[in-house]
């Protein structure tokens, strides 16, 4: 991204909340690639799996957990 474009971003942020770059890093850190969705798809399956074949079941705190963040991040048709 060009430095122009982060300064107007930032300065945008500034005006509307008045944290300025610190919005920003926060949605800039936030956003995944779809091969980083992808992974992550894959080792939230694993962890279900292992739980499962160790413990019999994935406790229900960790499912809502799971769940949160495949809505959070749109990863349901990945």
């Amino acid at each position: 991204m060009s430095d122009r474009l982060d300064r107007l971003i930032n300065s945008s942020a500034q005006d509307l909340l008045g944290k300025g770059s610190e919005m920003y890093m926060s949605l800039k850190t936030a956003i995944l690639d779809h091969d980083q969705k992808e992974l992550l798809k894959k080792a939230l399956f694993f962890y279900q799996k292992d739980a499962c074949e160790h413990h019999g079941t994935v406790p229900e705190l960790d499912k809502g957990i799971i769940e949160s963040i495949i809505d959070k991040l749109h990863m349901k048709h990945i």
